[in-house]
């Protein structure tokens, strides 16, 4: 009972949710964004990225899914702006403490009514990074009258971003897409020192394995042959995401002896980070502030 309980719990919350922003689709003044508001949005912070790394030779790569600002507890009940914004400075504090050149995020609200209007990705990105390059692409992105609901990935970098784009996987229609938002792949392409790096950032289905499966075969196809850096919330263990170590990259955690979620009561390991070579060091922090552990690689830049 308590498996079934396990299963079916998170599955009502999702078609709970489905069924509130379809009463929200019909009400007044209810408005999907244009395909145009789809195509992601690159901004700076600071002087902007300083075009090298924190640490002379080391390339420092983190990913974390951010639970959007609800905490371990996610889906939360409704919180207050204080405790939303404690639960950000949390957040931030890690963020500066592992001091990335690259971070992937996922699950990242920016400037919802349900967040106070906080956009998460600009907040991490001026308080931990400074200067920094940071494009933002929203998986779902709504208006009702002058209220807009963005939630999505983000990837902040000390690096500049040359290019950007999103792929939204096979498996979700335009009614769904204006109903629920769909899943996308979220790349760039950033100028390191002395190569073209392309960053990709994911978060796959974790309800549906075969969604998740057609999700995970359209991601591989998206690899290109040039080097790359795939990291995000897969929502499947490491022995599942073969694939992607056939392109010749080298995932971490490698294994699920580390495990990075449920952060409270860590049982699995679906957050990883692939790069061409091994990390020369990798880590799981023990941080409590959202449902998601991070993981953070370090490489020979």
């Amino acid at each position: 009972m308590d498996h079934l309980r396990r299963n079916w719990v998170p599955l009502a919350g999702v078609l709970l949710g489905e069924l509130l922003i379809l009463i929200a689709f019909l009400a007044p003044g209810f408005e999907y964004a244009s395909r145009r508001d789809w195509t992601p949005v690159e901004y700076h912070v600071g002087d902007g990225p300083p075009g090298r790394s924190r640490l002379p030779d080391r390339l420092v790569v983190m990913t974390w899914n951010l639970a959007r600002g609800r905490g371990p507890e996610y889906p939360a009940p409704d919180l207050s702006e204080a405790q939303m914004r404690r639960i950000l400075d949390r957040i931030v504090e890690e963020v500066a403490r592992n001091g990335p050149d690259l971070l992937f995020l996922q699950e990242c609200d920016h400037e919802t009514p349900d967040s106070f209007g906080i956009a998460m990705d600009r907040e991490i990105a001026e308080r931990a990074f400074g200067n920094a390059a940071v494009v933002y692409g929203p998986n779902y992105d709504a208006r009702v009258g002058a209220w807009r609901w963005r939630t999505g990935n983000a990837i902040i970098s000390r690096f500049p971003i040359a290019e950007s784009g999103s792929i939204r996987f096979e498996g979700y229609s335009d009614v769904r897409q204006r109903l629920v938002g769909a899943k996308k792949l979220l790349w760039a392409r950033v100028e390191m020192p002395d190569s073209r790096v392309t960053l990709i950032d994911v978060h796959l289905n974790a309800h549906f394995r075969d969604q998740r499966e057609t999700e995970l075969a359209e991601l591989v196809r998206s690899i290109p042959g040039s080097p790359s850096i795939v990291a995000g919330d897969f929502n499947a263990p490491p022995g599942e995401l073969e694939a992607i170590r056939a392109r010749g990259l080298v995932g971490c955690p490698p294994d699920e002896s580390v495990r990075t979620f449920h952060s409270r009561r860590p049982d699995r390991t679906i957050d990883q980070v692939f790069a061409p070579f091994a990390p020369l060091e990798w880590h799981v922090p023990e941080v409590e502030a959202s449902d998601h552990r991070p993981v953070v690689a370090t490489y020979a830049e």
